[in-house]
């Protein structure tokens, strides 16, 4: 009995020692606070341009496909925005402190991208069942 709690315990210090080296690092702690300005950043962005970008979609004088994909365009702007901040941040982060990483704000990016990409195609089609099956 004892030798199987001396194992536990001595696979939980190994456990706990990779996560402090891989996991739980000053690179991950920063990223994830960057991540949530950026994503506050977007947010804030997207409150104060929405409204006046419907409008001005609305007069426009163009055929109904090219007004819902403005429409949707629209709507993605936060995503957008979200984008280009994070490629930006990226951009920076690898050409001064390439040592603290970017994999989570790459991942979130790629997410946001493959998002903002589907919903743009979905809109494309007219018809509400097969858009969203492309979107599935």
């Amino acid at each position: 009995m004892n030798s199987i709690t001396e194992r536990f315990s001595q696979i939980a210090a190994v456990s706990e020692k990779w996560l402090d080296s891989h996991v739980l690092t000053t690179g991950v702690a920063i990223q994830c606070v960057l991540f949530i300005v950026l994503c506050f950043a977007s947010l804030l962005v997207n409150r104060g341009v929405h409204a006046p970008t419907q409008a001005y979609i609305r007069d426009l004088r163009v055929f109904p496909a090219i007004r819902r994909l403005f429409n949707v365009a629209a709507s993605l702007i936060g995503v957008l925005t979200y984008l280009i901040l994070s490629l930006l941040t990226v951009g920076i982060i690898n050409e001064s402190y390439a040592h603290l990483g970017t994999d989570i704000l790459r991942i979130s990016m790629s997410l946001a991208l493959a998002w903002a990409v589907i919903r743009l195609s979905a809109s494309l089609i007219v018809n509400r069942a097969l858009a969203r099956a492309v979107a599935w």
